[in-house]
């Protein structure tokens, strides 16, 4: 377990604003209190994704009048997170927002890394020319690195990223979705991740498998 202390700057520039409405609306609501028995308290709740596991963990909440928009001792076991700030105010509890921080705790430090998880990779057939296409998603990142996306095809899991990648698609920031051509001719394994000129992001491989024997066809139906 690792103990470190989380400052959400980015929480002053993003949501900045919110504490001057919230401030406005609490004067305006101080002669008559029990219309606000109702509302969530304001504020920001912190959830870190743990990217290998998919679990979810709750850090803490920071109100919205904290002087400090600051967690401290925090305890996370070494890994890969996605760190997601929600909003909270009124009646909306669960606000998501669309951009999160990529943090890799271990070795004794944590990094935010700026590299994002890729997410939902699958391949998928062209309508067009029946080809194989590679596909996946990210989520945005709130300081993405100079980075693309490398592509290792193998006959063998797992794949070797140690090499030169096999393809390597270009990041376009604000672009959520991705995608490759690719040839393929017999069943095999792709990894992709997200890279930049001295670091390597979180992998992600699935298998590709491929037959030329045709579906076997329904017997025809007649209709009564």
């Amino acid at each position: 377990m690792l103990s470190f202390s989380f400052l959400l700057i980015f929480l002053v520039t993003v949501h900045g604003k919110r504490r001057d409405a919230n401030a406005i609306r609490h004067s305006q609501n101080e002669s008559n209190p029990d219309n606000n028995n109702a509302y969530t308290k304001s504020g920001w709740r912190i959830i870190a994704r743990n990217t290998a596991t998919e679990q979810t963990e709750h850090l803490g909440f920071i109100p919205t009048d904290a002087p400090e928009k600051k967690l401290e001792n925090i305890p996370l076991a070494d890994g890969v997170y996605e760190i997601e700030v929600r909003p909270s105010d009124l009646f909306w509890q669960d606000c998501h927002c669309r951009k999160l921080l990529t943090l890799k705790v271990g070795n004794g430090g944590t990094e935010i890394t700026g590299l994002p998880v890729i997410q939902n990779l699958r391949r998928e057939i062209s309508p067009l020319n029946f080809q194989p296409i590679l596909k996946w998603n990210i989520s945005a990142e709130y300081a993405p690195a100079d980075m693309s996306f490398a592509v290792w095809l193998s006959d063998t899991t797992p794949v070797d990223t140690t090499g030169q990648p096999d393809i390597t698609v270009n990041y376009f920031d604000g672009q959520g979705e991705y995608q490759t051509n690719y040839s393929q001719t017999a069943e095999c394994y792709v990894a992709v991740t997200a890279i930049t000129d001295t670091e390597v992001g979180q992998v992600a491989e699935i298998h590709l498998p491929w037959t030329t024997i045709p579906p076997i066809s329904p017997p025809n139906q007649t209709a009564k």
